[in-house]
């Protein structure tokens, strides 16, 4: 029991007095007054501590002692004269007056109490400052001497929480020196229950805020926590944290109840153990295994019940530390308890050797490593651990289990029997869980490293080892793809449930068994001839046998499947509504049969099923138009599902591809034809096609040359396309298929298909009759059979003429037909005897002419000679409008005479030209090889021209720098401050000096929040901005200032004055996580480097910094801070340095006002929008402008939305309709709000915005309509199409629509609308896409006409059309307001051009109507555009031709 606390002094009466207070608080009323001395010296504070006659005023003095210490002082002088006044006193007499102290107060706990948060004051001083190393080892001396230890340890085990409190603070400070941390560990009583009675000392009170930081305040628990904690430091010796280890129970214990302590405790808890233990290499890893055994995790584990946050700033909760924690020891083999293993394969017992590569240190005791081989696995703890793992209830706790059997695949197989998961199908969440976790186990990759044989440590890691001669054994294999739990009987009982939803997981749990067994056993096959396994005797190949016979014993019969897809089918034939869940049941339903056909074939042959069946053709989607909206994922599934069909059908023996379809007149193989053709997915196309090639290579057509086929499905046209062209294979520059043109084509080829193969030996003599010449007379056909076409080519030939023959002129669905044979005889032409007789027979008709014609120009290549009817058609066309449209039809004329080779010459060049033209030294130094592209004097030729910017050169530029670095691992700077423009000098400080103030300044309202650190060039065109600097190229001059030069108080006033800080504000906006952590490390760096200079502006730049630091949530990993509140901080540090500027006092008082920065609201707002000094115009104006330069992100918009900035500048919008400046920043921040997704949503659906805009535009100012159109541009640019059509019932198109409708009609007829022409064109061709047009676009694809004839007046004497000119790619519009500016006669050409074609365009999306002006107009323009045209001039020319190509021929 411990003594009885005695009283320390008694009163009159003989009550108790009162003790003073010893914690920094003032002494008790009651207490005899004295007077608080002043410690001007050493004597002084030495004469204080010798009043040993009177324990209270002794106890007062230590208190005011105490208090002189922890007192903070701004003046950085007077910190500076204490710390030295406390070493000289420890010199001078400080150890016998503490000694003196400690002998003379009896252990009265009165004066213990404040003695030792004296002490603790003192240690904590000279520790933190440094460079008193001798005043502290003096002073723990005396206290660890064994009179002073047995002293404070005695003082540990009192019940009075303030002297047990100071106690530990003495003891935390002497176990944090590291010169002394041996002996504490010698003097601390280790013995006893003192431990377990410490961490049952909590805070206790109602008052005690969840908030507050136990690390700042802490309670006597969690001093002894830190106390042991400071054992395991990164300075502790590894001797020492072994001995400290090997007493696991005082480690160990802190953790028993460790989920009731705050957040910030765990945290420290878990990073001591991960950095002092887990991170300490010369810790031998058997103590730390000794210590984080079974029962340690499962403290762990408890952590994962507080999901709540003590504080709501955190990033982090408790739970999420502890999973981190645990992920880190538990799931990276070689690392923490997570041990290497062998795979799928059993530990070897004898392999004694190999335990060496399961520790960090070759002197691991014998006995811990017979331990460990007496499983048969390599992970035990693990493996109990898992046990405890609740993965149906904690999604944090399935997330771990599954990394660690990812991690570990050895405890797979023992840990089904174990998991205490039932797979018994019923609807409850538990099972839908335990369906999708056990889904998720079987998915995990195969461990194929554990195939091969170990490498020895003599070998080179490099080299692949062979694999192993024997496979892994079967139930390892079976426990990886068909766990046992997972039964027939259960899987046969879900797939026959009435829920949906059990069948659905059921059926999806089954597949993903399936591919796991298809994965293996590919795998398996392709060991098996690696090893050169011939026979069946082989182990790889009689293992695999068994897994697929055992697998088969697993599954459900194939009954069952059979059953359970045509209940899926039939429901969709009855004409149910095909619901996303229907959809779902069908695609897993079809990718069971398929599953069971490629790996159980034998199975599936023993039932007889016909899969084509399945085959239902009224539901080919792949020929269906892309629906939107909710329909999108079901369009998805069924293109999966018909995969699924097209691949069962490809691997059944049974199908008769020759037969049809149930309700279908066609064959099987036009189906699968008609799909090649219509298709818009490659999958569906390339399983058609292996499909087609499976059934007609064996066939007698192709049976001489099994490649042919290729050429033939490859010269088959394309009659889809995406965008708004299909191509040099499409039919229109619509999306809607033609169907009847691909139905005519496909039944052609089905039919010479069948016509073919019931007399082949016909064909194949008519063909080689026509293909032997005279030297071929003695050679037999079967010998030379390789080098002649397919017979099906002389049927088709025989078909095509007979439909030519049906009239005069071939009809608009012969095009194709003819596309397809021309194609198809070019193809062939490449290998096979092709002459002019294979139509010999054909009369000499149209037709015949015709084929004659097709297979001249394919086999000997002439010049075109169809190009006339063209040339007629221009000519009757009344284009007869101006000079300027003459001279275009003049030269389109000249244009079609070329021969068609000249023609495929110029549209390679074209091809050639659109390309991207941008060059940079990188492509320059990319053919060297990286020492040449690396020499000091080349480098320094490049570097000569660098200026520092976000030009595509000067990134170039400074990557080569980078490798340079990396290559010569050494620094440029001195290549760069020789040569470079900016500077002559070689000191980082004057290139940072010389930058331009007004050029940084400029880089920071407009910062590339894109622009990573250290990567290479991105060669996008809206990134070139030479107008910036660069901030990698800024930023590191700046860390590199920092780090090599001691700075003066002028010389920190002069990199403020360039603006450099203000950069590294800005970065911490950026997107991307390097940048911001390269900024807050600059920002952390100078902070502390202020702190040791002096100048005028240093505590208010000290201020601006620390706010900006406090309102980071974690500086190690920086998130990303608004926009808004960075370019405040920016602004504020450079107005402190220029402050003459109009902000200066604005954002100083704004900033002093508030205790820490709000990242939800947007500074200064109401106070400069509305302001009543005599500047208010000019602040309000800088308001305007601050927020169009801060709203880069969605946390910018929601801090405007929560102020409503937006309604109050669209009311000052309208209300100042005269100040030209106010309106052009409105229009700049209206720019930035639609360049964000999230706000233009909110702005379009909730404030009404193109509402507003219409209203705008009731009166157009011609300044502004450039501006409005670029809004407008912006909004269709970044909205969901699909989520506006649905909630705004498809009337925001109209609304588009209507704005442009009163820009054009407000636009004047001069050369310079051409500009708003161009932006309403292509505004228009965005919203008519994807759906149906407005109703009002008629209206405005009219007056966009006429506004265009009413310009083409402008452009009698300018130069035609450039030839294939391009769109372009187009991004948001960064700046709204522009200079307005009038094209020269080479722009305006262009610009009319792309006007007709993006006009035309918007008019082929409108409904037909017969006569419409805008075709009458357009089409003979796009016409005569030629080459200038584009691809829509193309297929206009290709329709003419095809519609008039008969007079050819005539």
């Amino acid at each position: 029991m411990p003594p009885k606390r005695q009283h320390d002094t008694h009163g009159s009466e003989g009550r108790p007095e009162k003790r003073p207070k010893t914690d920094g608080a003032a002494v008790a009323k009651d207490s005899a007054p004295a007077v608080v001395p002043v410690f001007a010296n050493a004597r002084a504070i030495s004469a204080t501590l010798q009043a040993y006659n009177n324990p209270t005023q002794l106890a007062i003095n230590l208190s005011s002692l105490r208090l002189f210490l922890v007192s903070k002082s701004v003046d950085v002088s007077a910190e500076s004269a204490k710390l030295r006044l406390i070493a000289e006193w420890i010199g001078a007499s400080g150890v016998r007056d503490v000694e003196s102290v400690l002998e003379s107060s009896n252990n009265l706990s009165s004066l213990l109490a404040p003695l030792f948060s004296f002490l603790s004051a003192v240690f904590n001083m000279l520790r933190r400052q440094g460079g008193h190393t001798a005043s502290i080892i003096a002073l723990g001396n005396l206290l660890l001497s064994d009179r002073q230890a047995a002293r404070l340890n005695r003082a540990v085990r009192q019940d009075d929480a303030s002297l047990v409190i100071s106690c530990m603070r003495v003891w935390l400070e002497l176990a944090s020196i590291e010169a002394l941390q041996a002996r504490v560990a010698l003097a601390w009583n280790w013995g006893g229950k003192v431990g377990t009675k410490l961490l049952g000392m909590r805070r206790k009170g109602k008052k005690v805020d969840p908030a507050d930081d136990p690390l700042q305040r802490p309670d006597i628990r969690t001093l002894y926590m830190l106390f042991l904690l400071s054992f395991l430091s990164a300075s502790t010796p590894s001797s020492l944290k072994q001995s400290f280890l090997a007493q696991r129970d005082t480690f160990t214990a802190m953790f028993k109840d460790l989920r009731r302590d705050h957040t910030n405790v765990v945290r420290k808890v878990l990073e001591v153990s991960w950095e002092g233990i887990w991170e300490d290499k010369r810790v031998r890893r058997t103590a730390k295994i000794n210590v984080f055994n079974e029962w340690m995790l499962n403290q762990i584990l408890r952590l994962y019940d507080r999901v709540d946050k003590d504080d709501p700033s955190h990033a982090f909760c408790t739970a999420d530390l502890a999973h981190h924690f645990l992920l880190a020891i538990c799931t990276r083999p070689g690392v923490g308890i997570c041990f290497p293993d062998n795979g799928w394969y059993p530990r070897e017992p004898e392999a004694e050797e190999d335990n060496d590569a399961m520790v960090d240190e070759p002197d691991d005791d014998l006995g811990q490593r017979r331990n460990q081989q007496k499983g048969r696995i390599y992970n035990k703890i693990l493996a109990n651990f898992m046990k405890s793992l609740k993965v149906g209830e904690d999604a944090r706790q399935q997330e771990l289990a599954l990394r660690i059997l990812e991690a570990c695949p050895e405890l797979v197989t023992g840990y089904w029997p174990s998991a205490g998961i039932s797979m018994e199908p019923r609807l409850s969440s538990r099972w839908l869980i335990n369906a999708a976790f056990l889904g998720r186990v079987v998915s995990l990759p195969i461990p194929e490293r554990s195939f091969r044989i170990a490498s020895s440590p003599l070998q080179s890691t490099g080299v692949e080892q062979p694999y192993r001669p024997d496979p892994p054994p079967l139930a390892t294999l079976l426990a990886n793809s068909f766990p046992s739990l997972f039964t027939r009987v259960y899987v046969t009982k879900g797939m026959q449930a009435k829920q949906g939803l059990v069948q659905l997981f059921t059926a999806q749990t089954l597949a993903l068994c399936f591919e796991k067994l298809r994965r293996i056993c590919t795998k398996m096959q392709s060991i098996e001839q690696e090893v050169g396994e011939q026979t069946d005797e082989g182990q790889w190949r009689s293992r695999r046998l068994e897994l697929q016979s055992e697998a088969r014993r697993r599954v459900p019969d194939f009954s069952v499947i059979v059953a359970f897809a045509s209940s899926q089918l039939k429901v969709q034939e009855e004409g149910n509504n095909m619901t996303r869940r229907r959809a779902m049941l069908k695609e897993v339903a079809l990718r069971l049969l398929w599953y069971y056909q490629k790996n159980l074939p034998g199975l599936v042959a023993e039932s007889r099923f016909d899969a084509g069946k399945l085959f239902n053709p009224g539901n080919d989607v792949s020929a269906q138009n892309d629906a939107s909206g909710d329909k999108d994922e079901m369009n998805g599934l069924d293109t999966l599902a018909q995969l699924h069909i097209l691949r069962l059908l490809r691997d059944s023996e049974q199908f008769n591809w020759a037969a049809k379809p149930i309700g279908s007149p066609h064959t099987f193989l036009y189906h699968f034809l008609l799909m090649r053709t219509t298709t818009r997915h490659e999958a569906i196309r390339s399983a058609s096609e292996d499909l087609v090639q499976h059934s007609l290579g064996t066939s007698p057509l192709f049976e001489h040359d099994p490649n042919e086929l290729r050429v033939w499905l490859a010269s088959l046209p394309t009659f889809v396309g995406e965008g708004t062209g299909n191509g040099p294979d499409g039919i229109g520059p619509d999306s809607s298929p033609p169907t009847d043109e691909a139905t005519d084509l496909i039944a052609l080829l089905d039919d010479c298909v069948h016509r073919c193969l019931k007399t082949p030996y016909r064909y194949v003599e008519e063909l080689a009759a026509l293909l032997t010449t005279p030297e071929d007379a003695s050679v037999p056909l079967s010998a030379r059979a390789s080098s002649l076409p397919s017979p099906l080519l002389i049927t088709l030939v025989e078909q095509l003429g007979a439909k030519l023959e049906t009239g005069p002129t071939p009809s608009s669905d012969t095009v194709p037909t003819l596309a397809f044979f021309r194609k198809l005889i070019r193809g062939l032409a490449a290998t096979k005897r092709l002459t002019q007789d294979l139509v010999i027979n054909r009369p000499d008709d149209p037709s015949g002419h015709m084929l004659r014609t097709i297979l001249s120009e394919s086999i000997d290549n002439p010049d075109l000679e169809t190009v006339s009817p063209i040339i007629d058609v221009i000519a009757v066309t009344p284009l007869r409008t101006s000079p300027f449209i003459e001279r275009l039809a003049d030269q389109f004329r000249s244009t079609l005479l070329l021969p068609e080779q000249q023609n495929a010459d110029i549209l390679s060049t074209r091809k050639a030209f659109q390309k991207e033209t941008t060059t940079s030294i990188d492509d320059d130094q990319s053919t060297q090889s990286p020492r040449v592209a690396l020499q000091y004097d080349q480098l320094r030729r490049i570097v000569a021209s660098y200026g520092g910017s976000l030009s595509l050169a000067d990134r170039a530029i400074l990557n080569h720098l980078g490798l340079f670095e990396m290559q010569r691992s050494s620094t440029a700077m001195a290549v760069l401050a020789t040569v470079s423009q900016i500077t002559a000098s070689s000191r980082p400080l004057d290139l940072v000096v010389a930058l331009d103030a007004a050029r940084v300044l400029r880089t920071c309202l407009d910062f590339p929040h894109w622009r990573d650190f250290n990567t290479a060039t991105e060669r996008r065109g809206d990134h070139d901005r030479p107008d910036l600097y660069d901030p990698v190229y800024v930023l590191g001059l700046f860390s590199a200032v920092l780090s090599q030069s001691v700075l003066t108080g002028l010389d920190w006033v002069e990199l403020c004055r360039v603006d450099v800080v203000s950069l590294a504000i800005c970065a911490l906006a950026s997107k991307v996580a390097r940048m911001r952590n390269v900024a807050i490390t600059v920002l952390r760096a100078t902070w502390k480097a202020i702190q040791e200079t002096d100048f005028f502006e240093r505590n208010q730049l000290s201020y601006i910094l620390q706010q900006l630091r406090n309102a980071l949530t974690s500086e190690t990993e920086p998130e990303r801070l608004p926009t808004l509140t960075v370019l405040l901080g920016a602004y504020a540090v450079h107005s402190l340095f220029h402050p003459a500027v109009l902000v200066y006092a604005h954002i100083s008082r704004f900033l002093l006002q508030r205790p820490a920065l709000d990242l939800t609201d947007v500074p200064l707002l109401y106070g400069m929008l509305y302001s009543s000094s005599d500047n208010w115009r000019r602040e309000r104006l800088w308001i305007i402008r601050f927020l169009g330069n801060g709203m880069k992100s969605t946390a910018d918009w929601r801090a405007m939305r929560r102020r409503r900035a937006w309604d109050l500048l669209a009311t000052l919008f309208k209300s100042e309709s005269d100040d030209r400046l106010m309106r052009q920043a409105i229009f700049e921040v209206l720019g930035s709000l639609t360049r964000n997704q999230y706000a233009t949503h909110a702005l379009v659906l909730r404030s009404s915005l193109l509402a507003w805009i219409n209203i705008q535009l009731l009166t157009v100012k011609p300044s502004e309509a450039l501006a409005w159109l670029r809004v407008l541009e912006n909004i269709v640019m970044v909205v969901d199409f699909q989520k506006l059509e649905k909630d705004t019932y498809s009337t925001w198109r109209s609304d588009v629509a209507g704005c442009l409708w009163k820009l054009l009609g407000a636009a004047e007829a001069e050369l310079s609308t051409l500009h708003v022409l161009q932006l309403s064109s292509r505004i228009m061709l965005r919203i008519s896409s994807g759906a149906a047009p407005p109703w009002t676009m008629p209206d405005v694809v009219e007056l966009g006409v006429t506004t265009l004839k009413e310009v083409e007046n402008f452009l009698d004497n300018g130069p035609l059309p450039s030839p294939y000119p391009t769109d372009g790619d187009f991004h948001y519009h960064r700046t709204i307001v522009q200079p307005p500016s009038t094209p020269t006669p080479e722009e305006a050409s262009t610009l009319w051009a792309q006007c007709v074609r993006r006009l035309w365009r918007v008019g082929m999306t409108l409904d037909p109507e017969p006569g419409s002006r805008w075709w009458t107009e357009l089409t003979p323009r796009l016409i005569v555009l030629g080459k200038a045209g584009g691809e829509e001039g193309e297929w206009v020319r290709r329709e003419v031709q095809g519609d008039v190509v008969s007079v050819s021929f005539e």
